[in-house]
């Protein structure tokens, strides 16, 4: 198993993944984004960040909803469209397009027995209102409800050097009798997440489907316009306010971290040819 020193192998089969994606969206009209560290990549290095170990994806919440329609009939035999619909004990509420017969090993999803592929991360946005303190509160309460939905995730591990690692094995313990109501605490998040989408004057939207430490409400207005922007061998969209978004998330983002700072986030060990097409 090849391990995080040896990043560009697992970023060329991401690249390619992410040409796949392209190919479909292009067809069927689907607008789609680099986001996060991915579109600093683009920025500022024209690609990939050189320790980058993902690559993430946004798509509004109606373009999201139509490249899961279509995208199982259109991916490539090698690529898997993972969501909760398609692999049922995966655990997220956004999509993964994974490669068959790779394997990333993540540690808080070992016991699940999931498609483990190497995957591109597609994140889908949804409107939040347009009162900052409106959105902040939805955040928050998403955030809430997620957590205690991880909680009756037993098969999901928290990670081993968090610091509230016993805490959150002790008050699972007691969330087992609840267990039974797993999926009715997704079905209800997955309201929340789509419960501003219907009005018509929202000014702040975000991605809000997973736990994420940094900022996660952004101005609409960033995203009101899109353009192509080098990412290594092709041309990728990143929206026209991506110097405010990139301010909010990293602040001077165009200063390279310490060495000492340029490593993997996930630093995972992976396989770039494996047999078995799920990968279990």
């Amino acid at each position: 198993m090849e391990n995080k020193n040896n990043i560009k192998s697992l970023q060329l089969i991401c690249l390619e993944i992410l040409k796949e994606i392209d190919r479909v969206c292009e067809k069927h009209n689907i607008l789609y984004w680099l986001d996060s560290g991915s579109m600093l990549g683009a920025v500022r290095h024209n690609g990939f960040i050189p320790w980058d170990d993902d690559l993430d994806i946004k798509m509004h919440r109606d373009d999201y909803e139509k490249f899961l329609a279509v995208a199982p009939q259109e991916l490539k035999k090698q690529y898997f469209l993972q969501t909760h619909q398609t692999d049922s004990e995966y655990p997220l509420f956004f999509a993964k397009v994974r490669k068959n017969n790779t394997f990333i090993d993540e540690k808080r999803y070992r016991r699940l027995k999931i498609h483990k592929g190497i995957y591109v991360d597609i994140f889908p946005v949804d409107k939040l209102g347009s009162n900052i303190k409106v959105a902040k509160k939805h955040c928050r309460k998403l955030r809430v409800f997620y957590f205690f939905y991880l909680l009756l995730e037993r098969k999901v591990d928290t990670n081993t050097t968090d610091k509230y690692y016993l805490f959150f094995k002790i008050i699972r313990f007691f969330f087992i009798p609840l267990s039974f109501f797993k999926e009715r605490f997704r079905k209800i998040f997955e309201k929340g997440l789509i419960k501003y989408n219907s009005t018509t004057d929202s000014r702040f939207i975000g991605s809000v489907s997973v736990l994420q430490s940094g900022k996660s409400i952004y101005e609409k207005e960033w995203f009101s316009g899109f353009f192509k922007h080098q990412f290594e061998d092709m041309e990728v969209n990143i929206p026209i306010g991506y110097d405010e978004f990139l301010k909010s998330q990293y602040g001077d983002y165009m200063k390279l971290p310490p060495k000492e700072k340029q490593i993997p986030e996930h630093g995972l060990s992976f396989s770039t040819d494996v047999e078995g097409e799920q990968n279990e």
